[in-house]
């Protein structure tokens, strides 16, 4: 499984401030389905697709107004994409993460 999540100018797909994900019954399988592609991701070691889908997640967590949750999915995301040395990701989802009023320094445990 393959996910498309970007960040800003390189495509993000957004209508008026919305995830493109649209209903909230839409958003509701989609954010499932990403929960479900986290579980696969992890046991096959894909590293790349975890961190897409905890990108993802992050968007929705803010487009339902949870700041809090977006900022640990993004957190997340932001620590994979470092340890994959994808660098032009890591910075990018640090400055979602700054735009959006996220801590950038957080250690995370156990989650």
């Amino acid at each position: 499984m393959r996910l498309r999540a970007t960040s800003g100018s390189q495509g993000e797909e957004s209508h008026g401030g919305r995830h493109a994900f649209g209903l909230s019954g839409e958003t509701s399988a989609a954010a499932d389905l990403l929960r479900k592609s986290i579980l696969g991701a992890t046991s096959a070691g894909q590293k790349d697709t975890h961190a897409k889908a905890r990108l993802a997640l992050g968007d929705i967590a803010h487009s339902n107004g949870d700041p809090a949750t977006a900022c640990e999915h993004w957190q997340i995301a932001r620590s994979l994409f470092r340890e994959l040395r994808q660098s032009g990701e890591h910075d990018a989802v640090e400055g979602r993460m700054r735009r959006n009023g996220c801590p950038t320094d957080w250690v995370l445990t156990d989650f």
